[in-house]
């Protein structure tokens, strides 16, 4: 998570596609390991698109993201064809599980509470930010409800690992706030 929220926010204050491609190369590779580099992009877009960007129907981030969706789905596809598997995605559906065993319970309370944390010590633009990587992460907070174990709190780091780079945002300002996105006017 260090290294692609290092080569966001580089790209994020310098506009270098050197760090746009290393962030893909990073997903490309990380993807091989773990499916949470999805939420890479999540991080991504929660930097670059506002409100004020689609109000405006300014799409040039669109690019850019797109480049690193297919950073993350073309190892993924790969991996899934080259090995073969008798065995399905995922073990079971847990959506009761997680809901009403004790341990889940704690687990995502755990999550919970942490993020919440991150939300807490963050200033309006760390807050906004955790905001919309919440939103942009739903499909990853989806799965782990639905295929995952809430006490697997391993599952939750990335989402807290990334409250804590936006808590620490809070005297750069940089991330594009609302009525500040004048990187991409067109």
């Amino acid at each position: 998570m260090f290294w692609e929220s290092f080569f966001t926010l580089k790209y994020l204050h310098n506009g270098k596609y050197l760090y746009l491609i290393g962030l893909g190369l990073i997903i490309f590779i990380s993807t091989f390991i773990r499916e949470t580099s999805c939420l890479n992009i999540a991080f991504f877009a929660s930097v670059f698109i506002t409100r004020d960007d689609l109000r405006k129907r300014n799409f040039v981030f669109v690019k850019e993201i797109f480049f690193l969706v297919l950073a993350f789905i073309l190892p993924y596809i790969g991996l899934r064809l080259m090995i073969h598997q008798r065995a399905s995605f995922v073990e079971g559906i847990y959506w009761v599980k997680n809901f009403t065993s004790p341990y889940n319970l704690l687990g995502l309370l755990f999550g919970m509470l942490s993020i919440y944390l991150g939300y807490k010590m963050s200033g309006k633009t760390g807050k906004l930010m955790i905001r919309k990587y919440l939103f942009f992460s739903a499909p990853y907070l989806i799965m782990i409800a639905s295929v995952g174990l809430f006490w697997e709190t391993r599952l939750f780091l990335p989402l807290i690992l990334t409250g804590i780079v936006a808590a620490s945002q809070n005297k750069a300002g940089k991330i594009k706030e609302e009525g500040n996105s004048n990187r991409y006017q067109s």
